[in-house]
């Protein structure tokens, strides 16, 4: 079976990240060929959300020869909406039309300048739960037009804080039963995400609370957050007596701890996100599951730009491949034609050097056929008269005998005895050298008979 390469990248701060791994076959599974990030931005003085497009444009032309297979993109979950829903349908069509609905409501930008994705989380008693991500058409526009400046497409366009669930379901850090919190202390924004016995229930992004020195007290803001949406969902999915959290950050622990085991009521465990792998790899293992339906807010115009690109160096390929067959066979026939010649020319000259022997010979032939015929006397008039006296019995008489080299011997005699001319005829007959008698008539004591001879082309 043919190996792929599914490369997931992420912008994280000034550096772009990407971790590149080779799907084989079930027994193979999968193996990580390049886990790398770019140097620093070409404009490390530029800041804000509003320069990531064009830092992203520099970076990917700095390393694009470095980034295979199919590329699938990480945007920041503050640059997205989302939210979980439970629709009461489980047909694809039907599920579109609802959730761009529901987005219209909540969003604060019209559906008509967003994209808009969802994957399935799990079957309901009444329909299905999926969980949708919108985000505004002119950010992922612009980031699709970074990639195609780089002579990049880019397959698929996911959201990080997903990619980070992914990675502490895979390390076991999301308990299998009661309720579970999950408050993940990003750099630039605060995530938080409530899992019901390990099916998630709620995911936001609560862009104004950064952890780090601008708000070292941002655990006690989540908590104010964290109170309200509690009460909501007991209220929409009843009370869960069994309830753990898990506070995710970097370096130091941020503080104020307390007011989320107020508001909880269960102890906080705290855990550095530098435990887990690189967000990158999180963004390529999520892409390896790609054919399970998850989230794509990438726009179609994508796909098809990557389809078009794709026919295009298939077609070059073929027409490479058929131009060079072509040339291999008409190089192969202009040597098989040179070979051809080359034989024809060496058989001419060959037929030019036997030609005069072969005419010489001809002629020597001829002579000596014209000599045999003129040498050769056993079929002459001598012999001839002398082979018919010979057949003669006694008795008969000759009174005419002829000698035609074309018709042989005709012979004319009579005789008293009637016997003898029959006993000459078979003489003529039996001798060895006529080779046939014809118009043999006897009338009374008369007879006549025609001894033929081989003619030229009998000998």
């Amino acid at each position: 079976m043919a190996k792929n390469i599914t490369t997931g990248l992420v912008l994280r701060g000034d550096k772009l990240q990407w971790t590149s791994i080779q799907t084989g076959n079930k027994k193979e599974g999968h193996a990580i060929v390049e886990r790398a990030e770019s140097s620093d931005s070409p404009h490390p003085e530029e800041a804000g959300d509003e320069m990531a497009a064009v830092s992203l444009d520099d970076l990917l032309h700095r390393d694009a020869s470095r980034l295979k297979g199919s590329l699938h993109f990480a945007i920041p979950a503050e640059k997205a909406l989302l939210r979980v829903m439970d629709l009461p349908t489980t047909d694809d069509e039907e599920i579109e039309g609802m959730v761009e609905l529901q987005i219209d409501k909540v969003s604060p930008f019209p559906v008509d300048l967003m994209y808009i994705s969802s994957e399935r989380i799990q079957e309901t008693e009444n329909g299905v739960r999926v969980l949708v991500a919108a985000a505004q058409k002119q950010y992922l526009d612009q980031i699709g037009q970074a990639a195609d400046d780089a002579g990049l497409v880019m397959h698929r366009i996911d959201v990080d804080m997903l990619c980070w669930v992914e990675m502490m379901l895979a390390a076991g850090e999301i308990p299998e039963h009661g309720r579970h919190v999950l408050v993940l202390a990003d750099r630039n924004t605060t995530h938080l995400a409530v899992f019901d016995h390990q099916s998630l229930v709620l995911l936001n992004s609560l862009a104004d609370l950064a952890a780090g020195e601008k708000n070292e007290n941002v655990l006690a803001d989540v908590a104010e957050e964290l109170d309200y949406t509690m009460t909501s969902l007991e209220n929409e999915w009843g009370v869960e007596e069994y309830i753990t959290c898990t506070v995710w950050h970097w370096n130091a622990p941020p503080a104020g701890t307390q007011h989320l085991e107020d508001v909880l009521g269960c102890q906080i465990h705290l855990r550095n996100l530098g435990s887990l792998p690189d967000i990158s790899e999180g963004v390529t293992t999520r892409a390896c599951r790609e054919a399970e339906g998850l989230i794509d807010i990438a726009p179609t115009d994508w796909k098809l730009a990557e389809e078009r690109r794709r026919l295009r160096r298939t077609l070059t390929l073929g027409s490479a491949v058929v131009m060079a067959v072509w040339l291999i066979g008409l190089i192969g026939f202009f040597i098989w034609v040179g070979i051809k010649s080359a034989d024809l020319e060496s058989l001419r000259a060959e037929l030019e050097a036997t030609e005069e022997p072969a005419r010489q010979v001809k002629e020597l032939q001829s002579r000596i056929h014209e000599l045999s015929q003129y040498t050769n006397r056993t079929y002459s008039a001598l012999e001839c008269f002398r082979e018919v006296i010979e057949t003669m019995p006694a008795g008969v008489e000759l009174s005419e005998i002829t000698y035609d080299k074309s018709m042989g011997v005709r012979i004319r005699g009579e005789s008293r005895v009637h016997n003898n001319l029959n006993l000459m005829i078979k003489g003529l007959t039996e001798s060895e050298l006529f080779t046939e008698v014809q118009d043999v008539s006897i009338d009374g004591s008369k007879m006549k008979a025609t001894a033929l001879i081989p003619t030229e082309d009998d000998s």
